[in-house]
């Protein structure tokens, strides 16, 4: 577990994986959640959801393809997916303040299934946000960049 306080800042950061915090963080005590989960895609079908996120998103001819570590989490069926992403957003309501934040970074083939499970936990989604990586993004032929 990773946590840094930052003086006269008056907030804490924590980087590790948001369920080990559990026993951590009280109740309504939290302004923002800001979190990076596994995007559970990589695919169209099952199969391929389920290979390692290396195999989905990697370029074998990659320098790095060797060092790489899988995306914990990454590779599960949908539904394990949708059932981990509502226990995090479960976890984030308890956390959060009234009026607090929670933002996640998703896959655009999950953004659904994880809006359904935003929505079965309690939380309102107020808006998507798109991250425009410029250049580099993969840009569909003759269609938007995903």
């Amino acid at each position: 577990m990773h946590e840094e306080s930052f003086p006269g800042g008056g907030y804490t950061l924590y980087k590790n994986d948001f369920r080990d915090l559990k026993q951590r963080i009280l109740s309504a005590s939290v302004d923002a959640v800001i979190t990076d989960p596994p995007y559970g895609s990589g695919g169209f079908t099952v199969k391929d959801v389920l290979k390692t996120s290396k195999t989905k998103y990697v370029s074998s001819s990659a320098s790095y393809q060797t060092t790489l570590l899988d995306i914990d989490g990454d590779s599960q069926h949908p539904e394990a997916w949708k059932q981990l992403m509502q226990g995090v957003c479960l976890e984030a309501k308890r956390v959060l303040k009234p009026g607090g934040i929670l933002v996640m970074f998703i896959d655009w083939r999950n953004l659904a299934a994880l809006q359904s499970c935003i929505h079965a936990s309690g939380l309102t989604q107020r808006g998507v946000s798109v991250w425009d990586k410029g250049l580099a993004s993969r840009p569909m032929k003759n269609g938007f960049r995903n």
